[in-house]
Order: structure tokens, then sequence, then C-alpha cells
């Protein structure tokens, strides 16, 4: 089994730009720290971030009113099972979440399997609830999506993850929550592929007073 709290196997800052999609933040690498657990951080200030245009031909750079942190795997991963244990932070506006990606092109983007992902869109009911999915090609304009949610009782989120050539399954805090076959999809992840993990944001009303980090106590791969 391989301990991936490593700062040896990460890349804190994203080749793909700073700016994630229509966050209103931006990933920086000094809200990481890699050391026993990997923390991402998350502040309110007046940050610059940077995108590509829409034919990767130029950067385009915009402000935010946030930064948080982000951490893209050096290494890939394949076949196998996956763990981690993790504190979710507690605010509206939050979304840690941890992916297999691959972020080479040699798959293309979709596929992409969220291993969990949290929406903090209220006060209550999302700070229990996390999603697992899987995204299909061919892109994401398009793309099938299958994804099951998991009820929790508290902040502590134990995720176990397993990738065979036959099947992934998906189980939060000991109990399954998604199955998917070859079979009932058009693209079915074959090759190595990046992990993602990190703190993020979305627009939902931002508890500005409550941000906190997540944190992950651990994370393993023991490989087929």
């Amino acid at each position: 089994m391989q301990n991936l709290i490593n700062p040896a196997l990460w890349r804190v800052s994203d080749h793909f730009g700073s700016l994630i999609n229509n966050s209103p933040g931006i990933v920086s690498p000094d809200l990481i720290l890699i050391e026993d657990t990997m923390e991402f951080d998350i502040v309110k200030g007046k940050f610059t971030g940077w995108r590509y245009n829409h034919d990767w031909s130029d950067k385009i750079w915009e402000e935010r009113d946030y930064a948080f942190g982000h951490a893209v795997s050096i290494p890939q991963f394949h076949f196998g099972v996956y763990k981690m244990t993790a504190y979710l932070p507690d605010f509206r506006g939050s979304w840690p979440a941890l992916w297999l990606v691959d972020i080479t092109g040699k798959q293309g983007i979709p596929p992409e399997m969220d291993l969990f992902e949290q929406f903090r869109k209220d006060k209550c009911c999302t700070a229990h609830k996390v999603t697992a999915t899987f995204h299909d090609g061919p892109i994401y304009g398009t793309s099938y999506s299958k994804n099951r949610r998991s009820w929790l009782s508290m902040d502590f989120l134990e995720v176990k993850f397993t990738w065979t050539p036959n099947v992934m399954l998906w189980e939060i805090n000991g109990k399954e929550i998604l199955q998917i076959t070859p079979s009932e999809v058009n693209k079915y992840p074959t090759l190595p592929m990046n992990l993602l993990v990190g703190h993020g944001l979305g627009n939902w009303g931002i508890e500005d007073h409550k941000l906190e980090p997540f944190i992950v106590l651990d994370l393993t791969y023991q490989p087929l």
C-alpha cells in the first residue's frame, strides 16, 4: 500500500491555470500544506489568476475574491483501491473534492471519476451529504454522468474507491453508494489517471466569517 501524503508526489500549481471554471476563487500553492496530513486552506482577499482561452493560444487573467488550495498528482495511478479519510470544512460555499482525471489527454477529459465531492449550498442539509459521480465522454457538454449521494452523521469522511477492469465501486463511510461496469458506459477508463484533491468554492452565499480548511488525514493507494 502506498502512502500518498508525500509532497514529492504532488504539483501544487496547475498547468491548466489557476482559475477553476466559474469559481469565485483562484488556486494558490501558498494555501497547501503537505506534511503528516494534507491541509487545503482558503482565504478572502484580492487575487489574480489565469486560464487559457478557448483555443489554448493565450492566457486570460482575471481577479477573484478568494484563494484556495488544490493539488494534482505528478505520477498517474491505475487499477487498485484508493482510500481517504478527512475532516470536511463546515461553512456554506465550500467545495472539497477528490477526483481521478487523465490530464495528459491520452484518454481525453472525460472520463472522470469523482471519488467524492461536497457542495455546501445551505447551512444544514448539504453539510451531511457527499456525492460520488462518474462522467462519461466524449465531452462534458454531452457527457453521460451517473451519481449517487451519501448522507453523513458528522464531518468525518471515509472514502474507498475500487477500480478494476470489470467494475468501479464507490464506498462512503463503509456504505456502497455507486457501482459501474463497462457495459453501462461509452468510455470505461482503462489507462492510468491523475489524482486531483483540494478545496474549492461555489457561489452559494459564502460564509466569509466561517472559512476553514479541508484536512486529509490519510490517502493511500493499493495497486491490483
